[in-house]
């Protein structure tokens, strides 16, 4: 049974690389729309209709197509491989992303041809970054301010760790006074920037104490009570590299302080 359903699935979507070679790109759509309707579990099928946004010169639709894709598959290499090529594009240009997916293909590839070639195009791609900021510079700095609730920054930290580390970053925690063992607690991880006010001063205070030590091209400034999820910073990345008149970013939340929603 499974190997029928995975003809049936083959032969559809042979059909629509068809339509898709053919330029019919409206009716490729209908039947991707149809089939991801009933298979939700196909990343291949996301990667072709990322190919069709890109046929429409659709760039930021292509992009979102395959950060979707990733959900379902996350070694996909024909993804990872989209996704580093689009990171290159003007329209979206972020160029450390793109070296991220380069060398993810990298670690998951056996394709000679690709094995062969990555190790170049992440030479060049590294050329280009330095060219544009310096690499002894981080891309990021991170200041996390925390007040006393040791558990909540333990998490957040945790969270940092876990879905940042392809992004050259620095960390800059701010211990702003609390009496839990905060204080200790960020003298235990592995980083060099630690300021530790004796009394609160108040989040503003605190969080431009962080932020005058700050070396990075960008500041992201959280508070310790923020548990961080995939693709964070890359989205807030992404957002201030696409346009230079852009000096700040934020992200909305569905269910914060001050009314928010």
């Amino acid at each position: 049974m499974k190997n029928e359903q995975d003809l049936s699935r083959r032969k559809i979507k042979d059909y629509i690389i068809k339509l898709i070679d053919l330029n019919n790109l409206e009716e490729a759509k209908g039947l991707i729309n149809d089939y991801k309707l009933k298979v939700t579990d196909d990343a291949e099928i996301y990667s072709l209709l990322s190919v069709i946004y890109v046929m429409e010169n659709n760039i930021r639709e292509a992009e979102s197509t395959l950060r979707e894709a990733l959900k379902v598959d996350s070694t996909n290499i024909d993804i990872l491989y989209n996704l580093a090529y689009l990171y290159e594009c003007p329209e979206i240009k972020c160029l450390p992303l793109a070296l991220h997916y380069y060398r993810r293909c990298l670690e998951l590839t056996d394709d000679k041809d690709l094995l062969n070639g990555l190790p170049v195009k992440i030479d060049e791609l590294k050329s280009a970054i330095k060219t544009v900021n310096d690499d002894s510079r981080p891309l990021v700095s991170i200041v996390v301010l925390a007040y006393n609730q040791l558990e909540y920054t333990k998490m957040c930290i945790d969270s940092i760790y876990k879905y940042t580390s392809h992004i050259n970053y620095e960390l800059i925690t701010v211990d702003n006074g609390s009496t839990d063992g905060t204080r200790a607690y960020f003298e235990g991880l592995p980083h060099r920037k630690m300021v530790n006010i004796i009394n609160n001063v108040r989040a503003v205070d605190g969080f431009n104490a962080g932020m005058e030590a700050a070396e990075g091209k960008y500041t992201a400034v959280v508070s310790n009570d923020f548990i961080f999820t995939h693709n964070w910073l890359d989205n807030l990345l992404i957002c201030i590299e696409s346009d230079e008149s852009i000096g700040y970013v934020s992200p909305g939340a569905n269910s914060v302080s001050n009314h928010q929603q």
